[in-house]
Protein backbone atom coordinates (compact mmCIF):
# COMPACT_ATOMS: atom_id res chain seq x y z
CA UNK A 1 0.00 0.00 0.00
CA UNK A 2 0.80 3.31 -0.32
CA UNK A 3 2.04 6.11 2.61
CA UNK A 4 0.90 9.59 2.76
CA UNK A 5 4.21 10.46 2.09
CA UNK A 6 4.24 8.90 -1.09
CA UNK A 7 0.81 9.73 -2.43
CA UNK A 8 1.52 13.16 -1.50
CA UNK A 9 4.87 12.89 -3.56
CA UNK A 10 3.15 11.50 -6.22
CA UNK A 11 0.61 13.90 -6.37
CA UNK A 12 3.60 16.93 -5.75
CA UNK A 13 5.20 15.38 -9.48
CA UNK A 14 2.16 15.93 -10.97
CA UNK A 15 1.78 19.33 -10.38
CA UNK A 16 5.11 19.89 -11.22
CA UNK A 17 5.21 18.27 -14.72
CA UNK A 18 1.38 20.05 -15.12
CA UNK A 19 3.00 23.84 -14.45
CA UNK A 20 6.24 22.47 -16.92
CA UNK A 21 3.82 21.46 -19.74
CA UNK A 22 1.97 24.58 -19.67
CA UNK A 23 4.96 26.71 -19.35
CA UNK A 24 6.27 24.75 -22.59
CA UNK A 25 3.18 25.34 -24.40
CA UNK A 26 3.13 28.63 -23.94
CA UNK A 27 6.91 29.15 -25.12
CA UNK A 28 6.07 27.53 -28.11
CA UNK A 29 2.73 29.59 -29.36
CA UNK A 30 4.58 32.74 -28.07
CA UNK A 31 7.39 32.15 -31.12
CA UNK A 32 6.34 34.09 -33.92
CA UNK A 33 7.30 32.35 -36.77
CA UNK A 34 7.58 34.25 -40.20
CA UNK A 35 7.69 33.13 -43.41
CA UNK A 36 8.96 35.05 -46.48
CA UNK A 37 8.31 35.13 -49.95
CA UNK A 38 10.56 32.18 -51.43
CA UNK A 39 11.33 32.69 -55.15
CA UNK A 40 8.96 36.01 -56.21
CA UNK A 41 11.40 38.87 -55.25
CA UNK A 42 15.24 39.57 -54.48
CA UNK A 43 16.98 39.44 -51.54
CA UNK A 44 17.76 42.61 -49.20
CA UNK A 45 21.02 43.14 -48.48
CA UNK A 46 21.46 44.46 -44.70
CA UNK A 47 25.16 45.65 -43.40
CA UNK A 48 26.16 47.32 -40.73
CA UNK A 49 29.93 48.04 -39.07
CA UNK A 50 30.45 47.32 -35.69
CA UNK A 51 29.59 51.36 -34.77
CA UNK A 52 26.43 51.24 -36.97
CA UNK A 53 24.87 47.56 -35.51
CA UNK A 54 22.36 49.46 -32.96
CA UNK A 55 21.64 51.74 -35.94
CA UNK A 56 20.50 47.95 -37.68
CA UNK A 57 19.30 46.76 -34.91
CA UNK A 58 16.35 49.96 -34.55
CA UNK A 59 15.97 49.70 -38.47
CA UNK A 60 14.90 46.21 -38.52
CA UNK A 61 12.66 46.15 -35.51
CA UNK A 62 10.87 48.97 -36.96
CA UNK A 63 10.57 47.38 -40.40
CA UNK A 64 10.03 43.76 -39.42
CA UNK A 65 6.62 42.82 -40.32
CA UNK A 66 7.94 43.95 -44.03
CA UNK A 67 11.46 42.79 -44.54
CA UNK A 68 9.91 39.07 -43.54
CA UNK A 69 8.07 39.32 -46.80
CA UNK A 70 11.62 39.18 -48.11
CA UNK A 71 14.33 36.74 -48.43
CA UNK A 72 17.49 38.53 -46.22
CA UNK A 73 21.44 38.01 -46.70
CA UNK A 74 23.86 39.61 -44.32
CA UNK A 75 27.55 39.77 -43.30
CA UNK A 76 28.41 36.93 -40.50
CA UNK A 77 28.43 39.56 -37.71
CA UNK A 78 25.56 42.13 -38.81
CA UNK A 79 23.66 38.65 -38.97
CA UNK A 80 24.03 37.05 -35.36
CA UNK A 81 23.37 40.40 -33.84
CA UNK A 82 19.79 40.64 -35.88
CA UNK A 83 19.08 37.26 -35.02
CA UNK A 84 19.85 38.26 -31.11
CA UNK A 85 17.39 40.44 -31.32
CA UNK A 86 14.65 38.54 -32.99
CA UNK A 87 15.67 35.64 -30.42
CA UNK A 88 14.53 38.17 -27.51
CA UNK A 89 11.88 39.18 -29.14
CA UNK A 90 10.71 35.45 -29.96
CA UNK A 91 10.53 36.12 -33.32
CA UNK A 92 11.71 33.30 -35.96
CA UNK A 93 12.60 34.25 -39.31
CA UNK A 94 13.48 31.57 -41.68
CA UNK A 95 14.86 32.74 -44.68
CA UNK A 96 18.00 35.06 -43.06
CA UNK A 97 21.11 33.84 -44.48
CA UNK A 98 24.27 35.12 -43.66
CA UNK A 99 27.76 35.48 -45.52
CA UNK A 100 31.04 36.01 -44.40
CA UNK A 101 32.51 38.98 -42.42
CA UNK A 102 32.92 42.09 -44.25
CA UNK A 103 36.62 42.48 -43.51
CA UNK A 104 37.23 38.63 -44.95
CA UNK A 105 35.58 38.63 -48.13
CA UNK A 106 31.88 39.35 -47.19
CA UNK A 107 31.26 42.86 -48.97
CA UNK A 108 32.35 40.87 -52.15
CA UNK A 109 29.86 37.99 -51.63
CA UNK A 110 27.03 40.41 -51.33
CA UNK A 111 28.53 42.41 -54.35
CA UNK A 112 28.63 38.89 -56.34
CA UNK A 113 25.20 38.41 -55.31
CA UNK A 114 23.94 41.67 -57.20
CA UNK A 115 25.89 40.55 -60.14
CA UNK A 116 24.34 37.41 -60.14
CA UNK A 117 20.55 39.64 -59.70
CA UNK A 118 20.01 37.99 -56.69
CA UNK A 119 19.55 41.04 -54.70
CA UNK A 120 18.30 43.56 -55.20
CA UNK A 121 18.21 46.07 -52.23
CA UNK A 122 21.10 46.84 -50.27
CA UNK A 123 21.24 48.81 -46.69
CA UNK A 124 24.52 49.74 -45.86
CA UNK A 125 25.14 51.41 -42.77
CA UNK A 126 28.71 52.44 -42.86
CA UNK A 127 30.68 54.45 -40.24
CA UNK A 128 31.18 57.59 -41.73
CA UNK A 129 33.90 58.58 -39.00
CA UNK A 130 36.46 56.14 -39.59
CA UNK A 131 38.49 54.20 -42.04
CA UNK A 132 38.26 50.45 -42.83
CA UNK A 133 40.73 48.08 -43.30
CA UNK A 134 38.41 46.49 -45.80
CA UNK A 135 38.00 50.13 -47.67
CA UNK A 136 38.97 48.80 -51.31
CA UNK A 137 35.97 46.23 -50.58
CA UNK A 138 33.73 48.57 -49.68
CA UNK A 139 34.23 50.56 -52.44
CA UNK A 140 33.94 48.24 -55.07
CA UNK A 141 30.38 46.97 -53.40
CA UNK A 142 29.20 50.64 -53.53
CA UNK A 143 30.54 50.33 -57.54
CA UNK A 144 28.95 47.47 -58.16
CA UNK A 145 25.77 48.90 -56.78
CA UNK A 146 25.65 51.53 -58.77
CA UNK A 147 26.18 49.63 -62.28
CA UNK A 148 23.82 47.02 -61.66
CA UNK A 149 21.54 49.89 -60.48
CA UNK A 150 19.85 48.02 -57.81
CA UNK A 151 18.30 50.32 -54.86
CA UNK A 152 20.91 50.87 -51.98
CA UNK A 153 21.54 53.28 -49.42
CA UNK A 154 23.99 54.31 -46.81
CA UNK A 155 21.78 56.91 -45.21
CA UNK A 156 18.96 55.31 -42.30
CA UNK A 157 16.32 57.87 -43.22
CA UNK A 158 16.79 57.04 -47.00
CA UNK A 159 16.54 53.06 -45.98
CA UNK A 160 13.47 54.15 -43.95
CA UNK A 161 11.84 55.41 -47.28
CA UNK A 162 12.69 52.69 -49.23
CA UNK A 163 11.02 50.62 -46.69
CA UNK A 164 8.03 52.27 -46.52
CA UNK A 165 7.62 52.18 -50.57
CA UNK A 166 8.02 48.47 -50.66
CA UNK A 167 5.34 48.35 -48.17
CA UNK A 168 3.21 50.78 -50.06
CA UNK A 169 3.63 48.87 -52.68
CA UNK A 170 3.00 45.11 -51.11
CA UNK A 171 -0.30 46.66 -49.71
CA UNK A 172 -1.10 48.31 -53.39
CA UNK A 173 -3.90 46.08 -55.54
CA UNK A 174 -1.82 47.51 -58.81
CA UNK A 175 1.79 46.63 -58.20
CA UNK A 176 5.03 48.20 -58.80
CA UNK A 177 6.92 45.37 -60.02
CA UNK A 178 10.20 47.42 -60.02
CA UNK A 179 9.79 48.64 -56.65
CA UNK A 180 8.63 45.34 -55.52
CA UNK A 181 12.44 43.72 -56.42
CA UNK A 182 10.80 41.21 -58.81
CA UNK A 183 12.60 38.57 -59.98
CA UNK A 184 11.32 38.99 -63.60
CA UNK A 185 14.16 39.50 -65.75
CA UNK A 186 12.19 41.49 -67.99
CA UNK A 187 12.36 44.17 -65.39
CA UNK A 188 16.46 44.28 -65.51
CA UNK A 189 17.59 47.85 -63.96
CA UNK A 190 20.91 47.35 -64.89
CA UNK A 191 22.92 51.24 -65.85
CA UNK A 192 23.09 53.03 -68.74
CA UNK A 193 26.87 52.18 -68.27
CA UNK A 194 26.66 48.74 -67.87
CA UNK A 195 24.39 48.12 -70.84
CA UNK A 196 26.54 50.64 -72.54
CA UNK A 197 29.56 48.52 -71.83
CA UNK A 198 28.23 45.47 -72.99
CA UNK A 199 27.09 47.03 -76.27
CA UNK A 200 30.37 48.08 -77.44
CA UNK A 201 32.45 45.19 -75.92
CA UNK A 202 29.86 42.75 -78.15
CA UNK A 203 30.58 45.09 -81.65
CA UNK A 204 34.38 45.05 -80.24
CA UNK A 205 34.32 40.86 -80.63
CA UNK A 206 31.93 40.83 -83.65
CA UNK A 207 34.28 42.88 -85.96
Amino acid sequence: WFTTSSILRYYRFLYIYKIHFIVLNKMKTSVKKINCTQNKYKKIALVAHDNMKDCMLEFVNKHLDTLSKFKIITTNSTGKVIKKILSKENIKVECLSSVKSGPIGGDMQIAQQIISNKIGLLIFFKNPLLIQAHESDIASLCRISDLYNIFYTTNSRVADKLILDLEKELKSKKKNTEILLTMDKKFKNDSFLLQNYEYNREQELNN
